[in-house]
This record gives structure tokens, sequence and C-alpha cells, in this order.
């Protein structure tokens, strides 16, 4: 079971019921491969994530665990805190799992995946040394709950 603290999941009860969002034409609706109805938070899962040569010494961390992103337009998903940002963006030629800390100009961790809708990918795993995240996966899902 999760508990949802500052849209950071840490075990201990269950997911609230999701609701409907709209917009994202291009994964969800009729025919579509993420289903028919395109929900209003979606969960992140990081594993294995590792600092690298540029990760600050200051505050920062590494993602780890679930964090749940709320629709903030069309096929984008955000979650913003003091310390950092998360996205999720269903393109139209990728996927996109991008984390910045607050104060670094880049991203910090950049997930692409090679096609649109796709539900896991894979960060970045050479040049550790230029790279203030490197390695992990990021696994996209939603609870099903609310949505009917």
């Amino acid at each position: 079971m999760l508990l949802l603290f500052g849209g950071v999941l840490i075990m201990g009860t269950p997911l609230p019921p999701n609701s409907p969002a709209s917009g994202c034409a291009l994964c969800w609706g009729a025919g579509k491969s993420l289903g028919l109805v395109q929900p209003e938070y979606v969960d992140l899962f990081f594993e294995d994530v590792q600092p690298g040569g540029l990760f600050p010494s200051s505050g920062a961390f590494v993602p780890s665990g679930s964090y749940q992103l709320s629709h903030s337009s069309v096929c984008l998903y955000e979650l913003t805190t003091r310390e950092f940002q998360m996205r999720c963006n269903f393109g139209a030629t990728a996927t996109l799992v991008t984390v910045q800390f607050a104060g670094l100009e880049s991203d910090s961790w950049l997930g692409p995946i090679g096609s649109p809708c796709a539900l896991t990918c894979f960060g970045p795993s050479t040049f550790f040394f230029l790279r203030v995240l490197f390695g992990g996966t990021c696994k996209i899902s939603w609870n099903e709950k609310g949505l009917d």
C-alpha cells in the first residue's frame, strides 16, 4: 500500500482513485494503444538511477520508487516541488521522461523512449562523468480505478 506525500508515493495506504483527463488523442481514445480513457494522474517508478559526475553535493536526491504526476496539458504530466521537477511527455515521435533539479538549467535525468505512447524508459548509460544522474529505468503506469 502507498501514501502520497507531496507527489511522492510512500508505502502505507492505497492510491486514490484516478479521474479522467482529456486532450491526448495520440495515445488515448477508441483504438489507441493506451486505452479509451486518459488518466488525470500517472505514476513514474524509478529503479537503479545513479548519481553521475555532475551530481550536486548539497541537497540533491536520486529518484527512486514511485512519484505521481498530474495532467498539466494535452499529453504532458508534471510534478513540481522546491527541489525538482519531473515531466512525462507523450510526444508524437517518442515518450520523454525528465527530472530537473531546481537551480540547474539542463535536465538532470533524461529518459527518451523511442516510440510514442511507450511505458518504459531507460536513463543514459554512457558518459556518466558528464551527467547529473545516469542509468536506471522509469516505468509509467496509472490507477485504472475511477476511469470508467
